[in-house]
């Protein structure tokens, strides 16, 4: 019984670890660096900037003009479309 239990907790040590390890490793988004703008595909857009509340933070982006609603997207990653720190 005591030889079963080892196992179990040692399986479960590993399972956990594993899982860890694979997350930290799935989770490192790469830092890209701007290498073009939508008129690169043939695209036409505006450069444009939003004001935020109270942080002094001035969210930019490009609005592309299209038919009927806009849609803003958001990207979930840890980087923006022109950023300091990217490697090139």
């Amino acid at each position: 019984m005591k030889i079963a239990c080892r196992i179990f907790a040692g399986a479960l040590i590993l399972y956990l670890v594993l899982s860890i390890v694979g997350t930290v490793l799935t989770m490192d988004i790469p830092r890209l660096s701007l290498n073009g703008s939508p008129a690169s595909v043939g695209l036409t857009y505006d450069d444009v900037s939003f004001p935020s509340r109270g942080d002094g933070v001035t969210p930019k982006g490009w609005y592309l003009p299209g038919r009927g609603n806009s849609i803003i997207i958001v990207h979930g990653g840890f980087q923006n479309r022109v950023d300091d720190n990217v490697s090139t």
